[in-house]
């Protein structure tokens, strides 16, 4: 069912372009800023989980689907994910490029190419996000793909 959702939200993005004002889009791009500026920062996972991510979250890439159902399980993701770049000399990552499309007026997808650089250099990543908000946006479903394969906004004809 949770697969079924991500699906819906991701169409419906794709089908209505922009469908809120663009300072909802400024908004939601200058969240998704401050979460990776905090992520660089590597602030704890208790902070980062409990400022930008809901519960449950689920990730979606080609080795499978992952539920965290708590936040107990999004900080444990998070500290995995810190570990494990500390390890491979990752220093910091930045956005190449990126795109905000509002589904609706509490629903946006964010999808972004992203490098990780560390001390032997730059990977590129890709990935969208899709954001739900309620006293806040937050992250609820993270689509790792391609960084090749960027969601487009436009509305089609």
């Amino acid at each position: 069912m949770r697969i079924e959702r991500l699906g819906a939200v991701v169409l419906s993005a794709l089908l209505l372009g922009s469908a809120s004002a663009d300072a909802d889009e400024g908004e939601v791009r200058s969240h998704i800023d401050d979460y990776l500026h905090d992520f660089n920062e590597v602030r704890t996972p208790q902070h980062l989980a409990d400022a930008y991510f809901s519960s449950p979250l689920t990730i979606v890439s080609s080795t499978g689907v992952r539920n965290l159902n708590s936040m107990e399980d999004v900080r444990g993701w998070l500290l995995q994910i810190q570990s494990t770049l500390k390890e491979s000399g990752w220093i910091r990552s930045e956005f190449l490029e990126a795109r905000v499309c509002m589904a609706e007026e509490n629903v946006a997808v964010f999808s972004m190419k992203l490098a990780r650089i560390g001390k032997d250099g730059r990977t590129a990543l890709g990935g969208t996000y899709t954001l739900f908000k309620s006293d806040r946006w937050r992250i609820a479903t993270i689509m790792i793909a391609s960084p090749d394969r960027l969601l487009s906004c436009d509305t089609p004809s």
